[in-house]
């Protein structure tokens, strides 16, 4: 029972990275920065990071938003 539940784990995994690339490549220019939630003391330094840039960076923004 736990080597097929392993591979059903597998599988899923396969089936997200199909899916990550593909987000990715549909939607990826839609995006400024990716975070991996790997190790979770890196992805929250990263999104750190990103909430300093954003805070005081200026970024485009579509006139309608400001409405």
């Amino acid at each position: 029972m736990l080597a097929c539940f392993a591979a059903w784990q597998e599988a899923e995994l396969q089936e997200m990275i199909v899916a990550s690339a593909k987000m990715d490549s549909d939607c990826g220019h839609l995006f400024d920065w990716t975070l991996i939630n790997d190790d979770p003391v890196i992805a929250a330094a990263e999104l750190c990071q990103v909430a300093r840039v954003v805070e005081t960076e200026p970024f485009w923004v579509p006139a309608a938003w400001l409405r």
